[in-house]
């Protein structure tokens, strides 16, 4: 044992040095392994095929997606970690991919770097707080950095389940008389936690001014003037949870404001009943709006636009349960032109239907122009996209919501097959067939109504339905005998009450004859169908062979 005792020293420290020369051997092995892998990165067909300016491109547009996953340095800095060539293309000729500072959680060693490698390019400012991604040292370091340039951060973006904290430390910098002033967009996002709606979060004074956009999801905002004042984008998702008064303060404070996105903006009126009712008598107008989304309750839609003076004809986007949350809605501007009607609702339980009116512009495209003809108006940028998520009777929806304005182009839209609404035979939506009853109900005349004869001015018809190209076992064609029920449908509205007449019909990108359509609607031609034992009929079709003959001796073809 003596013995043993002895050698072990002499032996640990021989297998020592042996191991310390074994582990150089295998770094050498692997720093050659690393060059060959880059080598062999490059003999690669994209970098002889592409320039360094378009693989600078895809770099960028894989780090600045939108995507903050993908956003993220550790996540995208693999591409510089590739070959010789992608690293030198990334640090050298690609500033903006070091654009976007993740104050809280990158290394500040990094952070130096990416100060440097962008040059002169705008920053985004990234503060994401919470559990696994939240470091005060790295936090304080980076911003201290940020700081010294701050003239260079345009965009800030504040998230996590400790927002009010870090904007709290974010102002602390303005007391100090640092502010990031050329900020052009603010984006506030909370987890999906509801907010308490007397915690609304206080002055973003850090910016010492209004930027151009800000944008709030699931979470509360307090109004203020000097954050509003330069604003042309406001979209808040969830979470605003504002007063009536609230709201019109906020809308007074944004003079410029171009675009503007609400969803569910007030507070429940279970919580605070006086919610709808603290500001009777104020209404705000918008001069300079010309895109609204609002998703809400009837309620909701109706306060807004009761109080909400739009004086021009803006895009308009409506996401409400029933007709009654548009009641208070006006149109000043021009006559919209063209219904887009969807016979079916987006949402995997969703079971209402969406209505698009486009207003008309000057300028159709040649397309247009050889399907309609040359005096053909398309439509423009002005429209209402309305949807309704609850009803009764969709043939009595749309007659309240096509009362608000005169059209002259009716275009039902294909069915949403990703999200197909469920199956209501009685509203007669879903299938062909009850789609080409409700275009047939759009446009018939009814003596119950008050105006028998809707869309006076109506001359042209596109609908997208494949399935009217389908036959049935009789051979009959469905699109055929659809063609030959508008044509008589047109003709009543026409020559009976003095209607436009039907001279554009387009199914599927094809325009009917006009001279097909007055041969339809000045002859009938029907069968009679009959059992074996000559009972009475069971039904009487149209006979669409014998209007094919006719069609033929008329020298016409569909």
């Amino acid at each position: 044992m003596e013995l043993l005792g002895s050698l072990a020293p002499s032996r640990e420290h021989d297998l020592s040095a042996a191991r310390q020369q074994t582990d150089g051997e295998i770094e050498d092995h692997r720093n050659t392994l690393s060059q060959l892998l880059l080598r062999r990165n490059e003999q690669s067909l994209i970098n002889i095929m592409l320039p360094p300016e378009i693989l600078g491109m895809i770099f960028v547009h894989t780090a600045t997606d939108g995507n903050f996953s993908v956003s993220r340095p550790s996540r995208w800095l693999q591409v510089t970690h590739v070959c010789v060539r992608w690293r030198d293309i990334a640090r050298i000729l690609t500033p903006r991919l070091w654009t976007t500072i993740w104050a809280a959680d990158t290394h500040p060693s990094l952070v130096q770097d990416m100060l440097v490698r962008s040059g002169n390019t705008p920053l985004t400012l990234v503060v994401a707080s919470g559990l696994g991604i939240w470091s005060p040292d790295r936090f304080h370091a980076n911003m201290a950095m940020l700081m010294g340039q701050r003239e260079r951060v345009r965009d800030v973006s504040v998230m996590g389940t400790s927002i009010l904290p870090t904007i709290a430390h974010l102002n602390s910098y303005y007391d100090t008389g640092l502010t990031l002033n050329r900020v052009e967009s603010l984006r506030l996002h909370f987890p999906d936690i509801q907010p308490n709606p007397s915690h609304q979060l206080g002055p973003f004074v850090i910016l010492g001014m209004s930027p151009s956009l800000i944008r709030v999801e699931n979470y509360s905002i307090a109004p203020y003037p000097p954050l509003f004042q330069n604003l042309k984008e406001f979209h808040a998702l969830k979470g605003l949870r504002w007063s009536l008064t609230q709201l019109l303060d906020a809308l007074l404070c944004m003079p410029l404001l171009e675009i503007l996105s609400l969803t569910y903006p007030f507070r429940s009126p279970e919580t605070t009943p006086d919610v709808y009712s603290d500001a009777a008598n104020r209404t705000v107008v918008l001069s300079r709006l010309h895109h609204l989304r609002l998703i809400g309750s009837d309620m909701d839609s109706r306060i807004f636009f009761s109080h909400v003076v739009l004086p021009t004809c803006p895009s308009l986007a409506i996401d409400v349960p029933t007709i009654d949350g548009i009641a208070p809605l006006q149109f000043n501007g021009p006559a919209l032109g063209t219904l887009i009607l969807t016979f079916c609702a987006r949402g995997p339980t969703a079971s209402g239907f969406a209505l698009e009116l486009i207003a008309p512009s000057s300028s159709p495209s040649p397309r247009q122009a050889a399907l309609f003809g040359p005096a053909y108006q398309p439509p423009g940028k002005s429209s209402l996209v309305l949807k309704l998520a609850e009803h009764q009777s969709y043939s009595l929806a749309i007659r309240q919501v096509t009362t608000l304005c005169r059209h002259e182009r009716i275009v039902p839209q294909r069915r949403d097959t990703e999200h197909p609404a469920p199956h209501r035979r009685a509203d007669g939506v879903p299938g062909h067939q009850a789609a080409v009853s409700q275009i047939l109900d759009l446009v018939r005349v009814d003596e119950q109504e008050a105006v028998k004869v809707p869309f006076p001015h109506l001359n042209a018809l596109v609908i997208v339905a494949p399935r009217l190209q389908q036959t049935t076992a009789k051979g009959s064609g469905t699109r055929n005998y659809f063609i030959k029920d508008l044509a008589d449908c047109f003709y009543d509205r026409t020559y009976q009450y003095g209607a436009a007449a039907l001279e554009h019909l387009i199914i599927d990108g094809e325009r009917i004859a006009p001279a097909v359509l007055g041969f339809y609607a000045s002859l009938t031609c029907g069968t009679i169908n009959m059992d074996s034992e000559l009972n009475p009929p069971n039904n009487i079709d149209h006979d669409m062979d014998s209007l094919q003959t006719f069609l033929s001796l008329a020298n016409l073809d569909l």
